[in-house]
């Protein structure tokens, strides 16, 4: 397509292993963008939203701390099968991304996306297409890996889960520390915290993001949206009221000190 005004620089086509439902998802996900994407953006404050799409001011990564804020907008398109990502202000201001979007199956979609900037000399062309197309690709990609963790995460087990699975020693168990272990479909961290044995799910319960081992002061952070909480009590530490998901019942042997987790 041409857009007035402004000139074509360049077309990403790709395939991502998700269904249409995920990549649209992803589309109106304006909160992961200095989260998931911390290589590209920061600094992001919200300002308006809703399925018409969103609005939002940011900084690119590597701005300076001063440097006056991009302004952002992401409208769908009354064809429900494409959108459009405008610069508004600050750098690039005038630039229009489309995208298309066509499902191939239920777990595979098509993207197309043209660039379209303003004031471009003929020499620039290429330069400033293939810069796009790199971070596009990176863009892409990392949003290709959030949108298949969360299909397989909503694919698998659902409701309570029951089972025991054993650890051995004590000691021997400290010094594998952190450790991911799995039970009934589910990843769980072991850690330490202050001297004392803590089992918490591996899963935001924002989004069904992964969760970490602990930074300092028990605190874990969702490396897909910013979602912190505090270890120690299960709740939110960054006023977004969500909790840690139950997690199964850490036992220590009085007598043989062999740590286990139970379910049920």
């Amino acid at each position: 397509m041409e857009v007035e005004g402004l000139t074509h620089v360049a077309t990403y086509r790709r395939e991502v292993s998700a269904s249409k439902e995920r990549v649209w998802e992803n589309v109106l996900d304006w909160e992961h963008l200095p989260w998931l994407h911390d290589q590209s953006f920061r600094d992001l404050e919200h300002i308006e939203s809703g399925d018409w799409g969103w609005r939002v001011e940011l900084l690119p990564a590597s701005a300076a701390a001063n440097s006056k804020k991009m302004s952002l907008e992401l409208i769908i398109d009354a064809s429900e099968s494409r959108y459009v990502a405008r610069t508004v202000a600050g750098v690039g201001e005038g630039t229009e991304i489309w995208t298309t979007v066509k499902p191939v199956d239920a777990g595979r979609t098509d993207i197309e996306v043209e660039f379209h900037l303003p004031g471009v000399r003929p020499e620039q062309t290429a330069a400033l297409g293939g810069a796009l197309t790199t971070l596009y690709t990176r863009l892409w990609d990392e949003d290709e890996q959030m949108m298949m963790l969360r299909e397989a995460r909503l694919a698998g087990p659902a409701g309570p889960i029951e089972g025991t699975i054993e650890l051995g020693t004590e000691s021997s168990l400290r010094q594998k520390l952190p450790l991911e272990v799995e039970l009934g479909g589910r990843p769980y961290w072991v850690v330490e915290l202050d001297g004392e044995l803590v089992v918490y799910s591996a899963i935001c319960p924002h989004i069904l993001g992964p969760l970490g081992a602990p930074g300092p002061g028990g605190r874990i952070q969702c490396p897909w949206h910013g979602y912190q909480f505090d270890l120690r009590t299960g709740r939110s530490c960054d006023g977004r009221k969500r909790r840690l998901l139950p997690a199964p019942e850490l036992m220590i042997d009085p007598k043989s000190r062999q740590v286990s987790l139970r379910a049920g």
